[in-house]
């Protein structure tokens, strides 16, 4: 070995010692080696002093590196980027979700006899923000601005809080009110375009303001759940708002859970309006929607001739793999004031059936603990070697506003049926096409009575 080498030997595992053991540094060992390292000429004086100053500079703060180190570990939030935006503190008290939602639609529709033009349009476009506060406290504000003014959809504030069975909370501010499946699951995971005719602010009430009490239970809340709430009018801003009254309740029951993929879900729901002398009108566009302006059906009650209505709503879901069922009934009762409509009480009713298989093999996804549906992953990922997920569904959709005997209302019977193909590339991102046909419409003494229109319906959508 030559001279050369025979010097570096030293240095080198000097220099090794140091960084494998910096809290052992400078005790009497080390410095004896620094010395003798010096002594024979390995290591100049300058070198020398400078080893020795920092070993005994790390002496005196063992650790101190590590420790800070550690404490900015305990005070860094977490950042989840799978699929969201969400960052969590560190100890995880507080949660914010930037939220958000785009569809894009377009509608080619044929008609005889009513005037419906093809077009497009920016169906939904939402932002919003939801999260938690010191664990329990939880908040949502989300806003839609496709229709170029920003619209209030979700603006409350609630408590929750888990319990031996499950879980409860309740909430104050703009939210669902628990009436229907159809309307409660949100739009981002529905199998066509529309939803069923009856729903949504026609048979089924939405969103309004008021608080809300929410509890499940049995097995970590898979069994069961029940929501009641009173509300004022249909949204923030309405001039009515707390004129009108509304109290509903919801409950629902998993007789049969195997797992995720296989399960039956049956539920059942009522809700009271008492209008207080503001109008009540049920009305419903075709089942191409919002392709057409026109009303097909329409049940006008007028201002001040409803003195209460008393809804009642049915559901039931079964999920078996890649096959999924669904179903419900809405029925409203009706009260006159005086001799409005006859005296008598007039009902009305809707109801859907619908069905979905997935060709790729995925499931519906269904919340057990809440009730409602959520989103659904495809086993392969397009861009990462997979073809996304693709689904076929079809609906049978009936709204009945016609009441002769009792009322003499002549609101429009509806009938429509509706096939859809839906391709999910993510789990974030759908493409769907549907075709809608009017099966039936009977409207006696209006213009639309027999017409029978079909659409072509296309979206792209992306949510976070």
């Amino acid at each position: 070995m030559s001279q050369i080498h025979r010097k570096r030997l030293p240095l080198v595992l000097a220099a090794c010692v140091l960084a494998a053991a910096p809290a052992r540094a400078a005790d009497d060992a080390m410095m004896r080696l620094l010395g003798v390292l010096r002594d024979k000429g390995t290591l100049d004086e300058a070198t020398y002093e400078s080893l020795v100053n920092a070993a005994k500079a790390d002496a005196e703060h063992p650790g101190a590196a590590r420790e800070d180190i550690g404490r900015n570990e305990k005070k860094t939030p977490r950042i989840d980027t799978e699929n969201k935006f969400e960052i969590t503190s560190a100890d995880g008290d507080f949660q914010w979700r930037f939220i958000g939602l785009l569809m894009a639609d377009y509608y080619i529709p044929d008609s005889d006899m009513t005037r419906i033009d093809t077009e497009g349009e920016i169906r939904r476009a939402r932002l919003g923000m939801r999260g938690r506060l010191w664990q329990h406290w939880i908040w949502k504000l989300e806003y839609d601005f496709a229709g170029g003014d920003a619209s209030l959809k979700d603006g409350y504030l609630g408590y929750e809080e888990e319990y031996a069975g499950g879980e409860w909370s309740v909430k104050v501010g703009q939210h669902h009110v628990p009436f229907g499946l159809a309307t409660m699951s949100s739009s981002k995971y529905m199998l066509f375009l529309e939803r069923p005719l009856m729903s949504d602010v026609v048979l089924q009430p939405s969103r309004q303001l008021g608080s809300s009490f929410f509890v499940n239970g049995g097995n970590d809340g898979q069994l069961w759940t029940f929501q009641t709430g009173i509300y004022g009018a249909e949204e923030v801003g309405d001039p009515d708002t707390f004129d009108e009254l509304s109290i509903a309740a919801r409950g629902t029951v998993n007789p049969y859970i195997e797992d995720k993929s296989h399960l039956v879900h049956l539920g059942g729901a009522v809700w009271y309006k008492d209008p207080n002398d503001t109008e009540v009108r049920v009305r419903q566009r075709p089942g191409v929607i919002r392709a057409s302006d026109s009303r097909f059906i329409d049940a006008d009650f007028g201002t001040g001739n409803v003195e209460d209505i008393l809804a009642f709503n049915a559901e039931a879901v079964a999920v078996w793999g890649p096959a999924h069922l669904q179903a419900e009934y809405t029925n409203w009762n009706v009260s006159p004031n005086g001799a409005a409509f006859g005296g008598d009480d007039v009902t009305l009713d809707g109801y859907y059936v619908e069905a979905s298989y997935f060709l790729t093999g995925e499931s519906m996804r269904f919340e057990t603990d809440e009730g409602h549906f959520s989103g659904m992953k495809p086993k392969g990922i397009v861009g990462r070697g997979g073809i996304g997920a693709w689904q076929l569904a079809a609906r049978y959709d009936v709204m009945d506003l016609n009441d002769f005997e009792d009322g003499g209302v002549k609101g429009g019977r509806e009938e429509d049926f509706r096939v859809a193909l839906n391709w999910y590339p993510t789990n974030t991102i759908r493409f769907m096409a549907d075709y809608v046909t009017v099966l039936d419409l009977d409207r006696p003494g209006s213009g639309f009575d027999g017409d029978e229109p079909s659409s072509v319906n296309l979206r792209a959508m992306v949510y976070w």
